[in-house]
C-alpha cells in the first residue's frame, strides 16, 4: 500500500494559488484516472481516493498547510502505510515554475507543510516532489507570493508542462504497444515456420521418414504436390492446432 499525499489550503479561497499545487497535481492525478475523492476514515480529516493501481490511496488534507501532519498520521496509521511509502507533493519557490525535483527525504527547506509532517512523524525520511512556483520580485512577501494566484504567463507555463507530460505518456504507451504487437506477430510467425515434430497416434513426423503414410491421407487435389519442387504446408484436419511443415519427396525417396 502507498499514500501519495498533496498539500494545500481548503477552501474556494485559495484555490489556484501557488501554495495549492500539490491539490492541483493530485487533481489531475484523479482526474486522469477517473478517481472520486471521497471522505477520508474516521480521524483523518481529509479527502481520498482509492487508485487501484499498486493499492495506492490519494489524498488531501483538509487541514491548513501549517497543520498538514495532523491529518498524514491518522492516514498512515489507519491503512498501515510505512513511512517510506508515502510522496508528498508541495510546491517550492527556489524551483521555477513548472520544474519539479524528487527526493528521497530531507529537511522541510522552509516548507511550513513539511514542517508539520516532519514534526508529527519524528523523521524527515520519506520522499517529496516540489513544484517550482517560481520566487517572483524578492521585494515582495514571501506569503503574500505563494497564496497569490499565478499569473497568466506562468499558469501557461503550467499547462503547457501538463499537456507536455500527457503527450510524452501517450508516446510511450502508443510505442509499448506497437512494440508489443511486433513481438506477438513474430512469435506467431517462428511458431508457423517451425517444423513440427508430432507423436500421436499413427502419425508421425520426425524427419520427415513418413512422408509416404502422410501423403497418403492428403486430399487428391493436393497429392499432385508429391513431384513438385516447393514446400507445402498444409493444416491436417485432425490436429487443428498445428500447422505441418512437409517437404516432397525426391526421386530417391529422400526429402
Amino acid at each position: 500500500m502507498k499514500l501519495v499525499v498533496g498539500l494545500g489550503n481548503p477552501g474556494p479561497r485559495y484555490q489556484g494559488t501557488r501554495h495549492n499545487v500539490g491539490f492541483d497535481a493530485v487533481d489531475l492525478l484523479a482526474k486522469r484516472h477517473g478517481l472520486e475523492w471521497a471522505a477520508a476514515p474516521r480521524g483523518a480529516e481529509a479527502l481520498i481516493a482509492n487508485w487501484r493501481m499498486g493499492g495506492t490511496v490519494v489524498a488531501k488534507p483538509l487541514t491548513f498547510m501549517n497543520l498538514s501532519g495532523a491529518a498524514v498520521v491518522p492516514l498512515l496509521q489507519f491503512y498501515k502505510i510505512e513511512i517510506a511509502d508515502m510522496l508528498v507533493i508541495v510546491d517550492e519557490v527556489q524551483l521555477e515554475t513548472g520544474r519539479i525535483r524528487v527526493r528521497p527525504s530531507g529537511s522541510a527547506g522552509g516548507h511550513n507543510g513539511l514542517k508539520s509532517i516532519i514534526g508529527s512523524l519524528g523523521t524527515d525520511a520519506f520522499p517529496r516532489l516540489r513544484i517550482g512556483v517560481g520566487r517572483g520580485d524578492a521585494r515582495r512577501d514571501l506569503a503574500d507570493h505563494v497564496l497569490a494566484k499565478f499569473d497568466a504567463d506562468e499558469r501557461s507555463i503550467i499547462e503547457r508542462r501538463k499537456t507536455k507530460r500527457r503527450k510524452t505518456k501517450r508516446r510511450k504507451t502508443k510505442r509499448r504497444k506497437t512494440e508489443n504487437r511486433q513481438k506477438a506477430k513474430t512469435t506467431r510467425g517462428a511458431r508457423r515456420r517451425q517444423p513440427v515434430s508430432l507423436e500421436q497416434g499413427d502419425l508421425e513426423i520426425g524427419k520427415l521418414g513418413n512422408l509416404e503414410m502422410l501423403h497418403a491421407r492428403l486430399p487428391p487435389r493436393l497429392q499432385s504436390t508429391r513431384d513438385s519442387a516447393c514446400m507445402l504446408d498444409y493444416q491436417i484436419s485432425r490436429f487443428p492446432n498445428f500447422q505441418i511443415r512437409m517437404f516432397p519427396l525426391s526421386p530417391e525417396g529422400e526429402p
